[in-house]
This record gives C-alpha cells, structure tokens and sequence, in this order.
C-alpha cells in the first residue's frame, strides 16, 4: 500500500492529506494555516469590526 503522504512534490504544502489534517489538529490549528488556508482579507475585517465593536459595548459598562 502506497501512502501519498511520502510523495516528494516541491508543491507539499499545496497538497491535502491526512497527515497534513493531523498535524493541524494537534497543533490546535483550527484556521488550517499549515495547510496554506487562512482568513482573507473580509473575514479579518469583519472580526476586527467586531472585536472593536464588542470592545466599546464593554467599555460602556453594557454587559
């Protein structure tokens, strides 16, 4: 049985597999940015508008 995961490509990281998959979940990476996916650049806006957004309501004393 071959495992895919011993392939010697220059593109590793553009390629999923279930080490990969493994390796994210002990690392407690939940966004997968070993495996090359991160937020882009409207999810990081929309969480900073919120985080800032959450910020103030707190700071008002409105919990």
């Amino acid at each position: 049985m071959d495992y895919h995961d011993d392939i010697d490509l220059p593109e590793f990281r553009e390629l999923p597999t279930y080490k990969r998959m493994c390796i994210c979940i002990l690392k407690n990476d939940h966004c997968c940015k070993y495996m090359g996916f991160s937020p882009n650049k409207i999810n990081r806006e929309l969480r900073f508008n919120a985080l800032q957004e959450y910020a103030a309501y707190t700071a008002d004393g409105n919990t």
